[in-house]
């Protein structure tokens, strides 16, 4: 049953000459907001509502869908959102905390009158992880990276990097040390991957996620075909992992860890070329490899090797909004990093449990 908790009747025509109606608050659970994503060819799994809801459940957060209906009711324009908590008396909005991306749904005209709505609420402060000029300020953020699945194996096989990606994976196919299986139970994610997801940021300097978060992600998306997760294995001892999300013909990379002491032996190319090889025979038509900092010139490499696109990555807020201001080099993300570091990984997933929530 949809739950419409605000409504906000917008007045006029769209540019085509089409009457608009209303903008509503409902509930992300409701029958039509799946209806209604599901008819966009441009939806990814940020916008299915199963994503939303392990974000919320893990953080505290209701999740909602913000919509304007046409003049017949229907939905003609939405997009996912969550209200944040804040120090400013106004409702934070985000589409979506923790989120890569999330683009607006729907036909430009509808999309925009939508925008124009949002930046008007003088109670409400807006971020939206997409390039919406409708709503206010756009600002590049980060760099994402795509891959066309279309073409094919072959014709993807031969825009791989000669050197960087297809030597890598001929020498793990000819050593054969590197085994790939996808997790088939809860543990594999909560503990076998996870352990090397704290490892793997504790290294970075990073506060890693809370160990619920994969504990939601199995229970919501890999229950119901909307993730999976590759584990790569030599000798029996995980070495490396990726969580992937997948529904409309969209794979995305999400997370990943690996022990750098196994390296040389390419886990990480092994986990990626199976990943890609089952996207094709499922019939997906793209591969996103998630949001890389502009300053990790190791990681835009690795992921532009495999004959991805890198592409601005850019945000929109309302005018209202506060933009967000790197704290990469701060004397208190320095310190943290070094505290990370220096701490067992008991500590480090304390750390990541108490602080996640507010990096919303």
């Amino acid at each position: 049953m949809t739950a419409t908790t605000e409504a906000q009747t917008v007045v006029g025509r769209s540019a085509g000459g089409r009457q608009q109606g209303m903008v509503e608050t409902i509930d992300i659970g409701a029958e039509e907001w799946l209806n209604f994503v599901n008819g966009q060819d441009d939806a990814t799994p940020f916008h299915h509502p199963a994503w939303a809801r392990v974000v919320s459940g893990v953080y505290g957060f209701r999740p909602e869908a913000v919509v304007l209906r046409s003049r017949a009711g229907t939905i003609a324009a939405g997009l996912p959102a969550i209200c944040v908590p804040g120090l400013s008396r106004r409702r934070r909005w985000k589409c979506l905390p923790f989120t890569d991306h999330c683009e607006p749904l729907g036909e430009e005209e509808y999309v925009s009158t939508l925008m124009n709505s949002l930046q008007l609420r003088a109670d409400e402060n807006w971020e939206v992880r997409a390039a919406v000029p409708a709503l206010g300020a756009v600002r590049a953020v980060a760099v994402t990276h795509r891959l066309d699945l279309r073409p094919g194996l072959d014709a993807i096989h031969a825009g791989f990097h000669r050197s960087q990606v297809r030597r890598a994976l001929r020498k793990a196919n000819r050593d054969r040390t590197v085994e790939v299986r996808e997790a088939s139970e809860r543990s594999d994610l909560t503990e076998v991957y996870y352990e090397l997801h704290v490892a793997t940021r504790k290294r970075q300097g990073v506060p890693p996620q809370p160990r619920r978060l994969f504990g939601a992600i199995w229970d919501e998306l890999h229950t119901t075909g909307l993730a999976s997760t590759h584990l790569a294995e030599i000798q029996g001892e995980p070495v490396a992992g990726a969580v992937f999300l997948h529904w409309n013909g969209v794979l995305v990379y999400k997370y990943g860890a690996s022990r750098a002491d196994t390296w040389k032996a390419h886990p990480n190319h092994v986990i990626f070329w199976r990943a890609i090889q089952k996207a094709c025979a499922e019939g997906m038509r793209e591969l996103d490899f998630g949001l890389s900092d502009v300053s990790n010139h190791g990681l835009r490499a690795f992921k532009s090797n495999w004959g991805a696109r890198e592409e601005e990555l850019q945000y929109s807020f309302s005018r209202r909004a506060a933009q967000p201001r790197s704290t990469r080099h701060s004397p208190a993300r320095v310190l943290l990093a070094g505290a990370i570091r220096r701490s067992p990984p008991r500590i480090c997933e304390w750390i990541g449990t108490a602080l996640y929530r507010f990096a919303a």
